[in-house]
């Protein structure tokens, strides 16, 4: 009877091990994913902001050429 009692939580406890390592598993999960999300976010602006510069910057250099030509 013992034996199969220390058998019965020992099952018991392999159970309760499996659910928390889901557990585990599953905020890992979250939070590569909120950190992918972020990186991505920060990409996002950098290109834009990159744009946004390099449009002004040519913006600036056509209209420095316009006033040195002339008409």
């Amino acid at each position: 009877m013992k034996k199969r009692e220390i058998e019965e939580e020992q099952v018991e406890q392999t159970e309760v091990d499996g659910k928390t390592e889901a557990k585990a598993k599953r905020k890992e999960g979250v939070e590569r994913r909120k950190s992918a999300k972020k990186k991505d976010k920060i990409a996002r602006w950098s290109g834009f902001i990159l744009l946004f510069v390099v449009v002004i910057v040519g913006f600036l250099l056509w209209i420095a050429g316009e006033m040195r030509v002339g008409y």
